[in-house]
């Protein structure tokens, strides 16, 4: 069954662009990392938990899309899912103050529509509707904050994450017009929607001098 545009003129499986367009995840926490260092000399354990996990999501994405093994499926899709619960639960505690409860209700509550969606419309959207949550959560959160310039650095993530999805949906249908398709703006969308959230929870917490 052919997923992705790319797999048409795969050598061995192997998709060049899908597969080092992940590079972006990793550049996105590197980057991340540098500019929680300009604050702190040892960094928090919220900004390294993120730069991990965004690390970890290039990997697996890599593997996924140059294997298409079933364990690399894992590492592609497990990282993704605890990267946006991770940022859910930091950005409900550090940016809107709720309580340890009400943040992990809030991420239960997406793992479960997220989930939910990919059991039962599996393939709708060319298998983007599971991401759908994931954008009215961001969304929700940018318009929640009381920052001006926080809920501007969200909105704009919650923009490019929404074209990037469209590159992911409309990936197949370009096939006929790009034989490499979009799938791999989908990534480089998302590695730029990662280090934008992840510079919103390092300026929550950065000295207000400095942020």
């Amino acid at each position: 069954m052919i997923q992705y545009c790319e797999q048409l003129v795969a050598v061995d499986g192997f998709e060049p662009w899908n597969a080092f367009s992940n590079v972006a995840f990793i550049v996105a926490a590197a980057v991340a990392v540098r500019r929680a260092r300009i604050h702190w000399a040892a960094l928090p354990g919220s900004v390294l938990l993120l730069a991990v996990l965004a690390t970890t999501i290039g990997v697996g994405s890599f593997a996924w899309h140059a294997t298409h093994a079933p364990w690399a499926q894992l590492a592609d899709v497990v990282p993704i899912l605890c990267f946006v619960l991770a940022f859910l639960y930091l950005a409900l505690r550090l940016a809107l103050d709720y309580s340890r409860a009400a943040a992990l209700l809030a991420c239960a509550l997406m793992m479960l529509a997220i989930l939910g969606i990919s059991m039962t419309a599996r393939t709708a959207l060319n298998g983007s509707a599971a991401y759908l949550p994931v954008l009215g959560g961001l969304l929700l959160v940018a318009n929640l904050v009381g920052s001006v310039a926080l809920g501007r650095t969200l909105k704009l993530a919650a923009l490019i994450f929404l074209c990037a999805l469209a590159a992911r949906t409309g990936d197949l249908v370009a096939c006929p017009h790009f034989s490499l398709g979009l799938h791999w703006l989908w990534h480089l969308g998302n590695g730029l929607v990662i280090y934008l959230t992840q510079k919103a929870l390092i300026d929550i917490q950065a000295p207000p001098s400095v942020a």
